[in-house]
């Protein structure tokens, strides 16, 4: 059917979706009776039009936007007329309610993808208008951001960004102290919890290579030791192991073609039956296991006896979290490098690798007493791409390459580890981290230990330092504008509460009784401290006195109020470290007055004042 097939007032048409690499054929029913639009109009000349088949996701979106029209007379008109009739206007006006629709679609959350798929058999269709217009090459701007805009993205922040601003402090600088000790608490515990991978599979890797390495010297006794003869002796989990282990070297099983041979292990497959035997199907998760090191990290039994010569993928994820806390790289620049960007030298490494985004060239030496650990990690990944270029397949040149199976052969490729990260963060009570939070947890760091914007320019890559300074807005600036802003509102709201009711009822509201600071209560004028005014008249007595609020106060609460609101923004730009220190707390308490006021038997005095203001 790659035609439109009418079935009465139904117009018929072939769609199509893919389902695990299968082409799955559908009918795309257009009952225009139903939908109440007129036939020969603008909708039945866009189906005509449409190149058949069309996208099953495409046909069922079209579907509810014609639903989502039913009950708009105005749309059902447009859609009924022939396109002769119709100019540009009728169809941007139709996007409108399409979009009026979809604002309101609490469920949709994509909503500019949704306009694109709901406009699509009219946006795309060349019918001419009678205006001459051809309908796809209209113009429309749709109302909803795209998720590809930086606009819609919001900033991730750092790890435990929550905390960060939370974190108690009395001034600034204790404030940056704060929030660098936290930072860097926070990628200390995951650069622990990637090092227990890396040190459990350490320990599985040289455990498995002392017991071959004993049965291949000692193979009479290792034989022995599995086959007893008539004894009764049972036979030990650790000599029947040793035993196998070699038995598997020997045979060479190490090599690609014997691995694509043995993907079918099972308790039946006579080359590790008795290790079955000995230890059950679930060995991983039993008290005698091939691996128990590594039994957290759900890596499967004939895997296990490859530690020998691969690193499995939660250490390779591991690996490469460690990378980006050692070096700051993008990961996209960590993850492209290759075994030949590590040169090797006189107890050092040379790693190179390039920015996809700009082609920038980044290089780093890693001297092996100076950092013995991120040493020690090169040469493990080393290894591992040796032994595959030596004895495997791979599909990716990557450093970072994991064993995966795919279509029942094995192969080195570069994979989406992030299934694998729970296994590293859950034991360091971390909570989900990217890998862009990671490198930008180490370059604010960087920052705020050496406040060099231009090496944390050259660290990150960009091409110039106004987009280092952008960044720096989104990040730790950006987190200590905040942490100061919630510390300012702690005490402004126990100084509120002081200054009304006394320190008894600042305590019993359970607020800190040292975050009381009279001064925020005190106005400050534009540019003359010194500048008395009525504000400052109330504010002094406060805490002695009652406060009264008359015609006059209230008169002059609008009057400071009209002022910040004309001149908010020329404060700001002048000073604004000033604006936030004095300014700021004065729109705040002046704002809270109002509500005060606003809700009390006085508020049409305030509404006249304001007229007057």
């Amino acid at each position: 059917m790659n035609s439109l097939i009418w079935d009465g007032n139904t117009a018929c048409l072939l769609t199509v979706k893919r389902k695990r690499q299968r082409q799955i054929e559908g009918v795309g029913r257009y009952d225009f009776d139903a939908l109440k639009v007129a036939r020969g109009g603008l909708l039945e000349e866009a189906l005509a039009d449409l190149n058949l088949p069309i996208n099953a996701v495409i046909n069922s979106q079209s579907l509810l936007m014609l639903e989502s029209l039913a009950n708009n007379k105005e749309a059902l008109i447009v859609l009924g007329t022939p396109a002769t009739e119709l100019v540009g206007g009728h169809i941007l006006r139709l996007y409108e309610f399409i979009e009026d629709h979809l604002e309101k679609k609490s469920s949709i959350v994509d909503k500019n993808t949704a306009s694109t798929q709901y406009r699509f058999i009219l946006s795309t269709s060349n019918i001419a208008l009678g205006s001459g217009e051809v309908i796809r090459e209209i113009a429309f701007k749709s109302r909803f951001i795209s998720t590809n805009n930086i606009l819609y993205k919001t900033v991730s922040g750092l790890i435990n960004h929550e905390k960060l601003i939370l974190v108690d402090h009395e001034d600034e600088d204790t404030l940056q102290d704060a929030v660098l000790q936290m930072m860097k608490g926070d990628l200390k515990k995951l650069e622990d919890a990637c090092w227990n991978v890396i040190e459990r599979y350490k320990m599985a890797r040289n455990r498995l290579l002392e017991l071959k390495e004993w049965a291949l010297s000692n193979p009479d006794q290792a034989r022995k030791n599995v086959n007893p003869g008539k004894s009764d002796r049972k036979v030990n989990f650790k000599d029947s192991l040793s035993y196998k282990l070699a038995s598997l070297h020997m045979s060479g099983f190490e090599r690609y073609e014997s691995l694509t041979s043995r993907i079918n292990w099972s308790e039946k497959d006579s080359t590790i039956s008795s290790i079955y035997s000995l230890n059950g199907a679930n060995s991983m998760f039993s008290g005698k296991s091939v691996a128990p090191e590594l039994a957290l990290f759900a890596i499967k039994l004939h895997e296990a006896f490859y530690l020998e010569y691969y690193l499995p993928i939660v250490a390779i994820e591991a690996a490469e979290l460690l990378f980006l806390i050692y070096t700051g790289w993008n990961t996209d620049t960590v993850i492209s490098i290759t075994q030949n960007h590590i040169k090797p030298g006189s107890g050092y490494y040379d790693i190179h690798s390039v920015k996809s985004k700009n082609n920038q060239t980044h290089a780093m030496r890693v001297f092996r007493k100076e950092h013995p650990r991120f040493y020690e990690l090169i040469e493990l990944l080393t290894q591992l791409n040796l032994n595959v270029d030596r004895l495997w397949q791979r599909e990716d040149t990557s450093l970072f390459v994991a064993w995966s199976s795919k279509a029942k052969h094995y192969r080195f490729r570069v994979t989406k580890g992030d299934s694998h990260k729970w296994y590293i963060l859950k034991p360091c009570d971390l909570p989900d981290i990217s890998k862009s939070q990671i490198r930008d947890q180490v370059a604010n760091i960087f920052y705020l230990e050496t406040n060099d914007i231009f090496k944390l320019k050259e660290l990150l890559g960009h091409a110039d330092v106004l987009t280092t300074l952008a960044y720096l807005d989104q990040h730790a600036i950006r987190i200590i504008n905040e942490a100061n802003m919630r510390r300012f509102m702690d005490k402004l709201a126990a100084t509120i509460i002081w200054a009304t009711g006394g320190i008894d009822k600042v305590d019993k509201r359970g607020l800190p009784i040292h975050d009381i600071d009279e001064r925020l209560l005190f106005p400050i004028g534009d540019n003359n401290e010194n500048c008395s005014s009525i504000c400052d008249e109330w504010l002094s007595s406060l805490g002695k006195m009652k406060f009264t609020i008359g015609p006059r106060e209230i008169g002059h609460l609008n009057w400071q109020i009209h002022y910040y609101e004309e001149f908010s923004d020329r404060l700001k730009q002048n000073n604004p470290k000033a604006y936030l220190l004095n300014h700021v707390p004065r729109m705040l308490f002046c704002a809270a007055l109002r509500e005060v006021v606003a809700h009390s038997r006085y508020s049409q005095f305030l509404k006249k004042s304001s007229e007057n203001a």
